[in-house]
């Protein structure tokens, strides 16, 4: 807990911002030392509880702030809790800040639970066990939604945000750094990191008795210099476009020199890119002015492709960084994403990375993946729901070019030279066992008909 002290404040008219004084909030010490009101909700509208939905939708100011903060510091003794409440409620129309907090999150929610319904009746109609009519299926599935809880899983993503940049600045242990992290150190780690390695290493014992675990920075580092060189390609080649899909805390537009002339657009929910904002800004650092922000959730977005062409040219060049998101997205939806971005823009080329046939349950008995998961504290559905299938994508998006496609020990040896890859691989022989390890890949692809230019590539 670096931070002790500091004000309440919410921009009205902007997004929640953390602002730091000299002011110490006595009897508050951890966590919420550093919350804001709109911090409060804003944290939690990652994963937000059936009880503070009711309570905002009840108006009940009250009861949303007691459910913000049992959530947030279970530290606090009942006097305390109370003080920092009763300080939160002194402000004027507190309610109607934290529905500002909120955003846009009800609606989301909404729209989500509508994809969750299609998604379970194509399930249920495509199963040769149904027997029902479509419209039994859409009954039942309406049903298991009004049932379940209420947890924005999309959302929820935006956390694996904070465990990601851990690894990314890991990389500053490496033998020999590919790039400068020190700007992943602006981030906070996730508030109950420590609870949620200590679980970690408990179930890893427990169930892998021996696993021990390569270093971080092998394929976290490593993932960051692929998207980071490719990039650098792309801007020497002459590309002025670049799109940070599901952006995260990347902050390459901060890490890398950008040519004159570059749009850089980041896009990502508003929770996520408004942490960063505030926590970049607290760090007095900011964004190049020519880079802006789209907060939306890309996969629920009513028309990604209009939203893109507001910013940018779909004559000229585009790359696209699409990093870390394909293994929470359902194949199909996925594969649809990226033939937006390729119908919309032609001379699009398109880097992500993905996990090939690799099933649910292979993931849970193999200790790298479980690792993870445990690490981020769900094994729930949002979390690697399908393999990505290289030529069920071609088809779907109209046969696209593949320009690279690498495994993990070839882009170890690209990012960190033979002798380094193989002593990786002497070192943790249980790499070449991991199905995590063993079908993550890295690829750029672009539009078949553009493939003139790919062939052009240094």
């Amino acid at each position: 807990e670096r931070r002790s002290s500091c004000k309440f404040w919410l921009a009205v008219d902007g997004p929640p911002v953390f602002a730091p004084t000299n002011e110490r909030m006595a009897g508050v010490e951890g966590a919420l030392a550093r919350a804001t009101l709109s911090g409060l909700v804003t944290r939690l509208s990652w994963n937000p509880s059936a009880t503070m939905e009711a309570a905002m939708k009840a108006g009940d100011a009250e009861g949303l702030l007691k459910v913000a903060l049992d959530a947030n510091d279970k530290g606090l003794t009942p006097k305390e809790k109370e003080d920092v409440l009763s300080k939160l409620l002194q402000e004027d129309d507190a309610l109607g800040k934290l529905k500002a907090a909120y955003g846009n999150w009800f609606a989301l929610s909404e729209a989500r639970a509508k994809t969750k319904v299609t998604r379970v009746v194509d399930l249920l109609v495509a199963s040769p066990k149904w027997t029902g009519t479509r419209e039994d299926a859409t009954e039942l599935a309406a049903d298991m939604a009004a049932s379940s809880s209420s947890h924005d899983d999309i959302s929820a993503v935006g956390e694996t945000a904070l465990i990601v940049n851990v690894s990314r600045y890991a990389e500053l242990a490496a033998p020999k750094p590919l790039y400068d992290s020190t700007t992943a150190l602006t981030f906070d780690p996730p508030p109950d990191l420590a609870r949620r390695m200590s679980a970690t290493r408990t179930t890893l014992a427990k169930d892998f008795p021996g696993y021990e675990p390569p270093p971080p920075w092998m394929l976290m580092g490593s993932r960051t210099w692929f998207f980071d060189e490719r990039l650098r390609r792309a801007l020497a080649g002459g590309t002025r476009q670049v799109l940070i899909l599901g952006a995260g805390l990347d902050c390459r537009a901060l890490r890398l020199e950008l040519p004159e002339g570059t749009k850089l657009l980041e896009l990502d929910e508003a929770p996520v890119l408004n942490y960063k904002i505030a926590k970049l800004a607290d760090a007095g650092l900011a964004h190049p002015s020519s880079a802006s922000f789209v907060r939306a959730n890309y996969v629920l977005h009513p028309s990604l492709a209009d939203e893109l062409k507001k910013t940018f040219d779909p004559v000229e060049p585009l790359f696209v960084i699409w990093e870390g998101n394909t293994m929470y997205l359902p194949p199909r939806e996925g594969r649809r994403v990226l033939k937006t971005i390729l119908g919309a823009f032609p001379r699009a080329t398109v880097a992500f990375d993905y996990l090939g046939n690799c099933g649910r349950e292979d993931l849970k008995a193999d200790p790298a993946a479980v690792m993870f998961m445990t690490t981020v504290s769900t094994l729930d559905d949002w979390l690697w729901p399908g393999s990505w299938d290289q030529q069920a994508a071609k088809a779907d998006c109209g046969d696209y070019a593949i320009v690279e496609d690498l495994g993990l020990p070839e882009l170890l040896t690209l990012a960190r030279g033979q002798q380094v890859a193989d002593a990786i691989y002497r070192d943790f022989p249980q790499l070449t066992k991991s199905k995590l390890y063993g079908t993550y890949r890295f690829c750029l692809v672009r539009n078949a008909d553009d493939d003139d230019d790919a062939k052009k590539d240094p």
